[in-house]
C-alpha cells in the first residue's frame, strides 16, 4: 500500500515560515526600549527644583540625564547639571536650551515630568 507523500513545496513553505519566525523573535527580543518613569517636581520659594517621592530614583540620577517637563500642554527638555540628595527628596540644578522655560517656572509650583533612565531590550527585561 502506497502512502501519500508530502510535496516539496509544503516542506519549503514550512522551512520558510520557521526561519521567518526565528528572525522575527530575534528582532523583537533585541529591539531597544526607552526606560522612563513619571516624576513629580517641586520648585520652592528660592527657585530650586526638587524631585519628590521615589527614593530608589534619587540614587539613579546622573549628571546629564534628560527630563521632560510638561507645562501648559507643552513639553520642555532639561538636563540635570548638579544633584544633592536630601532626606525625602533630591535637589538638582538643570540646564535648559529653551529660553522661555525659566519664565514659566514660578515659586511653590508642582510640575509633572518624565525622566529618561536609559535604554534596554525586551530580552534584558525578561531574563535579567
Amino acid at each position: 500500500m502506497k502512502l501519500t507523500k508530502i510535496s516539496r513545496w509544503i516542506w519549503f513553505w514550512l522551512a520558510l515560515i520557521l526561519v521567518a519566525s526565528i528572525i522575527l523573535l530575534i528582532f523583537i527580543f533585541n529591539y531597544e526600549i526607552e526606560k522612563t518613569e513619571k516624576i513629580n517636581l517641586y520648585i520652592d520659594s528660592k527657585n530650586r527644583m526638587y524631585l519628590l517621592g521615589n527614593n530608589k530614583l534619587f540614587y539613579s540620577l546622573k549628571q546629564g540625564q534628560k527630563i521632560i517637563l510638561k507645562i501648559n500642554e507643552k513639553a520642555y527638555n532639561i538636563n540635570i547639571s548638579g544633584i544633592k540628595i536630601l532626606k525625602d527628596s533630591a535637589q538638582f540644578d538643570f540646564i535648559s536650551y529653551d529660553d522661555t522655560l525659566r519664565q514659566l517656572l514660578r515659586k511653590d509650583m508642582n510640575i509633572d515630568g518624565v525622566i529618561h533612565l536609559g535604554e534596554t531590550t525586551l530580552f534584558e527585561l525578561l531574563f535579567k
